[in-house]
């Protein structure tokens, strides 16, 4: 099956595996514009696509639509095939076809394990053995395991904030976790660079990029239909490039080019009001995401300065939308979560937050049928679980203790 790269504003196209992730033509005129991959989809056959309608048991087992050759040996840890189940406060809202789709039961535990299996499996390919990322936690986490699991050196800059929790889980599967200030990072990349390490990143508009990990993301569209037996009205996704928004996006296009599905979901992009450079551009209609200085929410895994202009695209082509929700709003969705045995990071908490913004605002049919993406588990930032609830009890080793616990609490 024929694979290449395409830039998608001036439409060159490049072989598989070309030395930059960014268009050369587009940079000859100043402008910062990455490639994306391109499959030949007129050459799967029936029996093949009948793969993307069905439930599986890896993202592995849609390789034809993965940015490899046949035969390639995959760097996997068992990633995909997430549940997806019906959100039980909507429900109770009068809105019964609103699913979340827990990522967190990923190997790393959170939906990066999708973008690292495949631009590690790529990474390898081309036979790379060190390999340098940049993250606010989930990314570095996953992509120090999965070059663990394929023998690699990784190293990974953390900002200052990250929770210890997720610098010392990147450090536990070997890397080597640099933590320095918000925005030496990026510079700090290029030098590693310089010296042979390869860069597991994918923003589109900027230097550092890379077209391959992206992919692993359409596959929870793919698991979306095939859980559904069609495409939703509407995926809420948290935003902090845009990466994930996009591949799923991405994703749903390709099934409509196939003809497996009508029509592309609305893709509404969640953020928090401290960091929604995102909200700002598409509320003025630009094609070009700018910049946020200074800005800050809980949600710290989608706390950036800027995002990819591609999150912009995928939302005006799907005919999606914008959200922003508070850090309470946050908090609140994170406790209405856990009352259903989901524990979700502050990030995971956008879409759901969101999704009771948009009923809020009469911007949901009862009969719409919507999918809220959780990222990560919030067990991985300690230190905002304990302010959600009290702390516990401590009692005495006495039945008499207890008894008086349950009569104080009304038990």
């Amino acid at each position: 099956m024929k694979k290449w790269l395409v830039c998608g504003a001036c439409g060159t196209q490049y072989r598989l595996n070309a030395p930059s992730g960014l268009c050369l033509r587009c940079q000859e005129s100043g402008r910062l514009q990455g490639l994306e991959v391109s499959y030949d989809y007129a050459a799967l056959s029936p029996s093949r696509k009948k793969a993307f309608v069905q439930r599986g048991r890896s993202i592995w087992d849609f390789s034809d639509l993965l940015p490899f050759d046949e035969g390639v040996v995959p760097v996997t840890l068992g990633e995909g095939m997430t549940p997806l189940t019906p959100m039980l406060a909507a429900s109770r809202m009068g809105f019964r076809h609103i699913y979340t789709k827990n990522e967190s039961v990923n190997p790393t535990w959170s939906h990066k394990d999708r973008f690292n299996s495949v631009a590690i499996t790529k990474v390898r390919e081309l036979g790379h053995s060190r390999v340098v990322g940049t993250s606010t936690g989930n990314q570095g986490i996953s992509t120090a395991a999965y070059a663990a699991r394929a023998d690699l050196r990784s190293t990974i800059l953390f900002p200052a904030e990250t929770p210890k929790l997720m610098v010392d889980l990147a450090s536990q599967y070997g890397a080597l976790s640099i933590v320095t200030q918000w925005h030496a990072r990026d510079s700090m990349v290029q030098r590693l660079m310089e010296l042979g390490w390869f860069p597991v990143v994918s923003l589109k508009n900027r230097e550092l990029t890379s077209p391959y990990g992206i992919e692993g993301y359409k596959t929870i569209a793919y698991e979306i239909l095939a859980d559904l037996g069609a495409a939703p009205d509407k995926v809420l996704v948290p935003v902090a490039g845009g990466n994930a928004l996009y591949g799923i996006y991405k994703g749903f296009r390709e099934l409509q080019e196939m003809k497996l599905i009508e029509r592309i979901p609305q893709m509404i992009a969640c953020q928090a009001s401290g960091a929604n450079v995102v909200e700002k551009a598409f509320k003025q209609g630009l094609e070009r995401i700018g910049t946020q200085p200074g800005a800050y929410s809980i949600a710290t895994s989608t706390r950036e300065e800027t995002a990819g202009d591609h999150v912009l695209a995928a939302i005006y082509r799907s005919g999606g939308d914008t959200v922003t929700v508070s850090d309470g709003e946050i908090q609140d969705c994170m406790r209405t979560l856990a009352k259903e045995g989901l524990c979700a990071e502050a990030a995971s908490a956008l879409p759901t937050a969101a999704l009771f913004k948009l009923i809020g605002e009469k911007k949901f049919k009862e009969t719409d049928t919507a999918v809220c993406l959780l990222t990560s588990g919030g067990c991985k930032s300690p230190d905002i679980l304990s302010d959600l609830r009290p702390p516990a009890v401590r009692i005495e080793a006495s039945l008499s203790a207890l008894q008086q616990v349950l009569e104080r609490m009304g038990l």
